[in-house]
């Protein structure tokens, strides 16, 4: 399992990507570059022999400057990197689907599942369901 600092640092990864640049994600967050840089490059603390990380008060202010809810630094996001051929929505729903435990699985397929059959038929194939309900 992967510690709160590996978590924070895979995160700080996507919240650069998002941004655009470490640079970007500085001006945005008033978060140096460079300690971004270093936590990104998990550089040695000058105090000791353990890399940089991302405390709690730096992950709130990501978060809060990001537009992301309390606690999304904390939270492994790995889970919604799916498959390349999926479309946005798909991987999307497969990576929210992953993070469900099996019995929430298993519902979430049966509710699915009933709502298809109810569907009405949208053309001759009878294979495509609108789902915005």
């Amino acid at each position: 399992m992967k510690t709160v600092e590996e978590i924070r640092r895979a995160n700080l990864f996507l919240l650069i990507e998002e941004a655009g640049s470490a640079a970007k994600l500085s001006a945005i967050t008033g978060i140096a570059a460079a300690y971004i840089s270093q936590v990104g490059r998990a550089v040695v603390h000058s105090s000791g022999t353990k890399p940089r990380t991302i405390g709690t008060d730096q992950a709130r202010r990501f978060e809060a400057k990001m537009g992301k809810p309390r606690g999304w630094m904390d939270t492994d996001h790995s889970a919604l990197n799916v498959a390349s051929d999926l479309n946005g929505r798909e991987g999307q729903l497969v990576g929210l689907f992953r993070l469900l435990n099996d019995t929430e699985q298993i519902e979430l397929v049966n509710d699915i599942t009933k709502r298809l059959k109810r569907a009405p038929d949208s053309g001759p194939a009878g294979d495509v369901y609108d789902l915005r309900h």
